[in-house]
């Protein structure tokens, strides 16, 4: 199963935390899709995805952002990530092993809480 991880950030560091997390995944089959408010590049084999235009007003437009990823994503399951935001070695296969499971699941957390939508 294809997964798309869109990491949004407009934090200094924020690349970091997505780079080692993103290094031991035990799940292969992933494209990782970098929304950078910072409008840094992005670590190798990560996809920069273009910000979307901010208010005046707004210091960043998280929402904007995670629309902008995943519009450009193309993976079966979508996990969606902020800057602050470390995923474990196996982080991203709990993910695909719980949606497996529950495919009409939501997923929150890092593969360790679940909601079923009402059937």
């Amino acid at each position: 199963m294809k997964v798309s991880v869109i990491f949004c950030t407009a934090r200094p560091g924020g690349l970091d935390i997505l780079e080692r997390s993103m290094a031991h995944q035990t799940h292969g089959d992933l494209e990782v899709l970098v929304v950078d408010e910072l409008h840094r590049t992005p670590p190798v084999g990560f996809f920069s995805i273009e910000p979307p235009p901010k208010k005046p007003s707004m210091f960043w437009n998280l929402s904007a952002s995670l629309n902008a990823g995943v519009r450009a994503a193309s993976g079966d399951l979508i996990v969606l990530l902020q800057d602050y935001i470390w995923v474990p070695p196996d982080g991203i296969e709990k993910f695909v092993k719980r949606f497996e499971a529950e495919p009409r699941s939501i997923i929150t957390g890092i593969g360790h809480q679940f909601a079923l939508p009402n059937t």
